[in-house]
């Protein structure tokens, strides 16, 4: 079938609301019995007419189907409903290239804070980076391949199989958007990764307590989980800390930039009034070298310099809250960190001490 007949076929099929490989299978079974000119022959048993088959290449709705058609067409195993108004919509199915910046994965129900720890690490290229080193470092450990199944229960006591494999799964999209044609759609509904399973899966929650609702210490008990690193929040730093990475608490004020010796590498901004809180997450974008907010409640990034722009950030927040109080959590990187360097010190402390006490 030669690309001409295929949009006539996907222009019918979306103009009668009939699915698509119905019209397809009829034009490949005219076509074996020789049949001259079978997108004519489907046209007369359905209900259009000539004057409905010209087509309207600047319909959006059209555009739509047919970015969603070719989603379907390539990705089997995902379920996506053409039709569905409530699954595909646009902006889940624009067309992402390495020349624009990257967005994360929409919640599912209460797992705000969730999103705004992994989107931050993930979406930030050097956040990204240290991701990426202990993902292989995990990889070459042998752990992935005792796993057949990425859904599999995990080992206890072992960061699993199943969140790395989201990792990975994520970190390529971003990398890589011209190997997909429909990146947003990959990202939100080509997943089999659960948002509770992979919260429970990566020691956030266990099986006992439900996965709605967290704040900062999530995001410390994440570092120490994938980093082995208990991370300090300070209200006041200086250039003489030596720490591996710390958070910086802000409210309601400037983050700074640069710190000797250290990067910004993105931030974990919380929302709230009396009656209830949100959180997003702040991150830098080295294609149009903006700090930009991405918001799990929304597909598309927000403008908005989370590092300068308190009021642009009360503003994205009123959306929830008519007066939010807003605090920011930005995690800086020293220069020189290693994030497959245990932080483990007990161990070395205690054969010290043996050390001493043995001595005669």
């Amino acid at each position: 079938m030669n690309s001409s007949d295929e949009e006539k076929l996907l222009w019918i099929a979306h103009k009668t609301k009939v699915n698509f490989n119905y019209f397809k299978n009829t034009y490949n079974s005219l076509k074996k019995y020789n049949v001259k000119d079978p997108i004519k022959s489907i046209i007369k048993n359905s209900s259009l007419t000539n004057a409905n088959m010209k087509i309207n290449r600047d319909d959006k709705k059209f555009q739509l189907f047919k970015i969603a058609q070719k989603f379907k067409n390539s990705n089997k195993t995902t379920k996506v409903s053409i039709h569905g108004v409530s699954k595909v919509n646009s902006n889940l199915l624009r067309i992402r290239n390495k020349n624009t910046c990257p967005t994360g994965r929409i919640q599912i129900g209460g797992t705000c804070w969730f999103q705004a720890i992994l989107n931050g690490w993930i979406l930030s290229p050097i956040g990204r980076k240290y991701m990426k080193q202990k993902l292989e470092a995990f990889k070459k450990s042998n752990e992935m391949k005792r796993f057949t199944n990425i859904q599999a229960c995990p080992m206890r006591g072992k960061l699993p199989v199943y969140f790395w494999s989201y990792v990975e799964y994520m970190i390529q999209q971003i990398e890589n958007p011209s190997n997909n044609i429909n990146y947003n759609v990959k990202v939100q509904l080509g997943l089999n990764y659960k948002h509770n399973e992979l919260i429970r899966n990566a020691g956030l929650r266990n099986k006992n307590i439900n996965v709605y609702g967290g704040n900062i210490t999530d995001l410390r008990k994440f570092i120490k989980i994938v980093f082995d690193y208990d991370i300090d929040v300070w209200n006041k730093v200086g250039p003489f800390m030596n720490k591996r990475m710390f958070i910086h608490k802000v409210v309601d004020g400037k983050v700074v930039r640069n710190r000797v010796g250290y990067k910004l590498s993105h931030a974990y901004i919380a929302g709230h009034d009396s009656v209830g809180g949100h959180a997003i997450c702040g991150y830098h974008c080295p294609i149009n070298n903006k700090y930009l907010m991405f918001d799990s409640n929304f597909p598309d990034t927000i403008n908005v310099d989370w590092t300068r722009d308190i009021q642009g950030i009360k503003n994205h927040f009123k959306v929830y809250f008519p007066n939010p109080d807003i605090t920011i959590f930005a995690v800086y990187i020293k220069n020189t960190f290693n994030p497959l360097k245990s932080n483990n010190t007990r161990k070395p402390i205690m054969n010290r001490v043996k050390k001493l006490l043995n001595r005669k």
